[in-house]
């Protein structure tokens, strides 16, 4: 998953004028950096703290605060060679060898034919524990994490924390389009609802960063809808046509062959979306993209069509 020149070659040169630019730092700067992102669990000879295994933006002090400077990358960003990757899903949810152990899992831990699913890496394993154990308070012993790196997913297999190894299926994106971490990391955890969404499971998926304070999940099960989202503010093309995005970091899914397919078509929208190099969130953009065409589509049909809306 290296940047390649075109016979094949990982870079020796310098870096063109373009390539600079589109880095959004200074030459001298850009020539001591690396050609692409790059992700490590171990540092020194040691496991890496929360955040220390990646390569760090430039951080900036704004009216609002420090914060990581926005248009600026850590690594040299060439741009034609990141939009000539594949734009494929690497996998689909019903590949049995690939998700099988999640969806037994899944299978296993839920109950009433539910779970509540988190995900995360190395890095994120505080916040991991922190929301299984306030799901654990609220009796959630029905909570699974999707382990995308195989340090977390030992971590919390030694715990007894219900976790699917995620690891080996996260490492097939380095072939599309998301080359940074982050960005496979937040969608490869759809595909995997999607599987057990397929397998009839209903699903809580939830951010690691979410602290769950009171019991929500028979209740959001309880309201008709297929598809139930926390509302959002962001990208701004569904806003301006529908009046709201989609978060894609908290949505209850019944567990239908149709929601499936629904949750992946999200993803799939997601990959198209994708054109900024400094954009994470390509999941958002896909099932906000998605939810926003089903509305206008629910409209022109008058809202009728019986069954259950998301």
């Amino acid at each position: 998953g290296k940047p390649q020149e075109h016979d094949g070659r990982v870079p020796s040169r310098r870096p063109s004028d373009r390539e600079v630019a589109d880095s959004g730092v200074r030459r001298e700067e850009a020539e001591r950096m690396p050609w692409f992102p790059s992700h490590s669990t171990v540092c020194d000879g040691r496991p890496c703290a929360p955040g220390e295994g990646n390569l760090q933006h430039v951080r900036e002090d704004t009216p609002r605060g420090w914060r990581y400077k926005q248009w600026t990358q850590p690594y040299i960003h060439r741009e034609a060679w990141v939009q000539a990757r594949s734009r494929d899903v690497p996998h689909s949810p019903d590949e049995v060898a690939v998700y099988g152990d999640a969806v037994a899992l899944a299978k296993r831990t839920a109950l009433d034919g539910r779970v509540v699913v988190t995900s995360g890496d190395w890095d994120y394993r505080e916040l991991v524990l922190n929301f299984v154990l306030h799901a654990h308070k609220l009796a959630y012993h029905n909570t699974l994490v999707l382990s995308m790196e195989a340090e977390l997913h030992s971590d919390l297999t030694a715990r007894a924390i219900p976790s699917a190894d995620l690891s080996r299926s996260l490492a097939a994106w380095n072939e599309t389009c998301l080359q940074r971490h982050i960005q496979a990391a937040r969608t490869e955890r759809h595909v995997a609802v999607a599987a057990m969404l397929a397998a009839g499971i209903d699903v809580l998926l939830c951010d690691a960063t979410v602290v769950l304070l009171r019991p929500v999940v028979a209740e959001l099960a309880a309201i008709p809808a297929d598809l139930l989202v926390q509302r959002d503010a962001w990208p701004e093309d569904p806003v301006r046509k529908v009046g709201v995005a989609a978060n894609a970091g908290f949505y209850y899914a019944h567990g239908t062959a149709a929601v499936s397919e629904f949750v992946l078509s999200a993803v799939r929208r997601g990959l198209i979306e994708f054109y900024l190099r400094w954009n994470n969130i390509g999941d958002q953009y896909g099932l906000s993209f998605v939810m926003a065409d089903a509305k206008m589509d629910a409209k022109a049909d008058g809202g009728a069509g019986g069954g259950r809306r998301g």
